[in-house]
């Protein structure tokens, strides 16, 4: 909705700055809407700020809602999750030149199973919602926080 983009970009424009790094956005597993995530091959639930999936079928995927994506800046996830099983978390993004969603545009990290924190870099092109696809197997996950940070110097971002 036009009123969870306002809130987003205002959160853009009230960047934490931590660690040379601002936040662009924080994902509220509150604020997915239910047909954004993949039914055919998982089950979600949402508790104390967590997403809960039970994946009982191959590569499951949610779409996160649209927030603003700064231009020319390097971005990298950070994603904090638990699994029971090792897997891979991937991340697909909409470019310019890649209107859909597919391997060329996607960042990919591997995790064994249980705690893990993953930082991922972002394709440089984003343009429009991204894809997480947090397993690519049968098994519970946890996904217990991911945001998206732009790189800054001096409390300014940083240029590409």
């Amino acid at each position: 909705s036009s009123a969870e983009i306002a809130e987003m970009n205002r959160l853009s424009r009230d960047a934490e700055i931590a660690d040379g790094q601002a936040v662009v956005y924080r994902l509220d597993p509150l604020s997915i809407q239910h047909d954004s995530f993949d039914h055919e091959h998982s089950r979600y639930e949402i508790l104390d700020d967590e997403l809960f999936l039970d994946v009982f079928g191959d590569d499951p995927s949610v779409i996160l809602p649209e927030f603003k994506i700064p231009e020319g800046h390097r971005l990298f996830a950070k994603v904090e999750l638990w699994a029971s099983t090792d897997s891979h978390f991937t991340i697909y993004m909409q470019t310019k030149s890649h209107l859909d969603y597919s391997d060329a545009t996607c960042s990919e990290q591997e995790y064994s199973a249980g705690a893990s924190a993953l930082t991922l870099e972002l394709n440089p092109e984003v343009t429009g919602p991204i894809r997480l696809d947090p397993a690519a197997h049968a098994g519970t996950f946890v996904l217990r926080s991911f945001s998206i940070y732009s790189e800054v110097d001096n409390g300014l971002p940083i240029s590409h």
